[in-house]
């Protein structure tokens, strides 16, 4: 059977469907109006009931994976929330509706509004929504959740699909795997399975068909499942694991080495952020810089823009959380997929190809301006970069450029600290921008190459539809070209060229970046030190080598074999 590996690493064990504690049906039946009190009372003990219990949670979490914590006390803002629940309430006392059924119908309208979202990752969070209301329903009706402690050890968990706190009670050491017939590789069950550990596979249609105690085999690489292996498929699985703790001990112990290739070419590694809390974790994976640093999470999920003073805060956090090192700052990437209700955008057929970052950025000078003085003021704490993402045209950069210079003369006339100057960069995503690279070239001082943005666009593949995923490829001949000639260009003018998508966190997107001569690779923290040992034990010369020859190849496929018959002899 074939998911959607999320979490790497095999697991060999015994399956065991998850039985969830069972919700009582919801009663929709309109009560009197003298039980109004009452049901708005049974409301309020069981949201103070989950807050304590998630308060709790967050406890726990904060001490082995802070991180992840942080998923959790968002769930405790919404139901603090009073858009949440105001809405709640005026139902049980305008619509006479029992607590439950109030409940379930805001829970129903913001998952609904989640799914309806064209960017898998806000889709993802329909899932919180569904932990929040299965939490409530459970304290309304008085029953405590399944106990995912009594599990046996060496299990391997079935689920139709996990919440976050299901994935987040798991023992680890019985439960050493898992796999759901749903969800996705954004969700927050992938997110918090890849922090404890777990290999985990999502998204397997036919998991249906496993029984309780059937022997499997899951591989969180591949998505691959095995039900009831053979002798020779179980030693393949147990051999795997053992590579697999070796490869994770070489890991670890390079970390701290420099990131260089055999004939000592080197380049920077680096991590993308989207929390002021990440960067201890940052350092500790051998992050050198932050490459890229998504500040658009101050403007989403609340009521107006966040302020000049506490973006100064965040960012300020973040620069002295990383000690020295350089922090890229993207400017906000909002719009399109990612909604502010409170700039009142129109909703677009094509939110990739709409009113989004840079764009609102030049027609909201107000909102654009206060973080730039954000980012400006942080500059006197350590160094930063600044980055515009979206740059189409010359005139953008032209407008954008001339807006940051005015702020820091602004900033001097008033007496605020900042650096005398502070490098400004695009970030390369748009086709019309790689095609002009070298006229770019000439007017900031570093690219970054989005290569999430940067294939769909030039192939016209939207990269969240499964159905197009074949087309949806780094390994293009046309992608690689592309990618190419903007390095070329950035060498010719002397600016470091960078790439902080999804294809630097892999070994083969790795390899082919290094071998056309990328000065930065910006990544997932995860993926920081398997691509350090990668590095490490390739030959410059060898892997330039390869990509010329890649580079006249006609097919994906044909790049592809190339490139990973090189890392299979390696």
């Amino acid at each position: 059977m074939t998911g959607v590996g999320v979490s790497k690493g095999v697991a060999l064990g015994q399956a065991q469907w998850m039985r969830l504690t069972v919700l009582l049906p919801i009663d929709n039946t309109p009560i009197n109006p003298s039980e109004i009190s009452t049901e708005k009372s049974k409301f309020e003990d069981a949201r103070q009931a989950a807050l304590k219990q998630i308060r709790a949670l967050v406890t726990s979490l904060r001490m082995k994976l802070p991180k992840e914590a942080e998923i959790f006390q968002a769930h405790a803002l919404i139901l603090e929330d009073e858009e949440f629940v105001t809405p709640v309430i005026q139902l049980i006392e305008q619509q006479c509706l029992p607590a439950g059924a109030a409940i379930y119908s805001i829970t129903q309208t913001l998952k609904d509004t989640f799914l309806a979202m064209d960017n898998e990752y806000f889709q993802a969070r329909a899932q919180d929504i569904v932990d929040i209301e299965r939490r409530l329903i459970l304290n309304l009706q008085g029953t405590p959740p399944v106990d995912l402690q009594l599990l046996e050890p060496g299990t391997i968990l079935l689920a139709e699909e996990l919440t976050p706190s299901e994935t987040a009670g798991l023992n680890t050491e019985k439960v050493i795997g898992l796999a759901t017939r749903l969800g996705g590789k954004t969700s927050h069950t992938a997110i918090l399975a890849k922090a404890l550990g777990i290999p985990a596979v999502v998204g397997c249609s036919e998991l249906e068909q496993i029984q309780d105690g059937d022997q499997i085999i899951i591989n969180g690489d591949t998505g691959e499942i095995l039900v009831n292996p053979s002798s020779v498929e179980r030693q393949s699985a147990l051999n795997a694991q053992k590579l697999q703790q070796e490869r994770e001990i070489r890991f670890a112990a390079e970390v701290k080495l420099p990131t260089e290739t055999l004939d000592r070419h080197q380049l920077t590694l680096a991590a993308n952020l989207s929390h002021p809390g990440m960067t201890a974790e940052a350092i500790k994976a051998g992050a050198e810089e932050v490459g890229l640093f998504r500040t658009e999470f101050l403007y989403l999920g609340r009521d107006s823009a966040p302020s000049e003073e506490e973006q100064f805060q965040v960012y300020k956090t973040v620069v002295e959380g990383m000690a020295g090192r350089p922090v890229i700052f993207r400017t906000m990437d909002i719009g399109g997929d990612k909604q502010v209700p409170y700039l009142g955008l129109a909703e677009e057929d094509n939110p990739f190809l709409g009113y989004r970052a840079l764009r609102i950025c030049l027609q909201e000078p107000e909102l654009f301006s206060a973080q730039i003085r954000a980012i400006l003021r942080t500059s006197a704490f350590g160094p930063v970069k600044i980055m515009f993402p979206m740059v189409a045209t010359l005139d953008e950069l032209d407008k954008a450029t001339a807006i940051v210079k005015c702020i820091g003369k602004e900033l001097a006339c008033e007496g605020i600290p900042s650096a005398s100057a502070v490098p400004l960069g695009i970030m390369i995503e748009i086709p019309s921008a790689a095609l002009r690279a070298a006229e770019f070239a000439a007017e900031v001082d570093f690219f970054s190459i989005g290569t999430n943005d940067l294939i769909q666009y030039t192939l016209a593949a939207d990269r969240l539809n499964p159905k197009l995923s074949s087309l949806y490829q780094a390994c293009d001949p046309a992608v690689l070209r592309l990618i190419a000639g903007v390095i070329e260009a950035g060498r010719k003018r002397g600016i470091p060229v960078g790439v902080c998508g999804e294809m630097a966190s892999q070994p083969l997107g790795a390899l082919l970046l290094l071998g056309m001569g990328i000065n930065e690779l910006s990544m997932s923290i995860g993926s920081l030190p398997e691509i350090k040992s990668l590095i490490r034990r390739t030959v410059y010369s060898e892997a330039a080598r390869l990509v010329q020859s890649a580079l006249r190849m006609r097919t994906t496929q044909e790049v592809q074999m190339h490139i990973q018959e090189y890392l299979n002899g390696h």
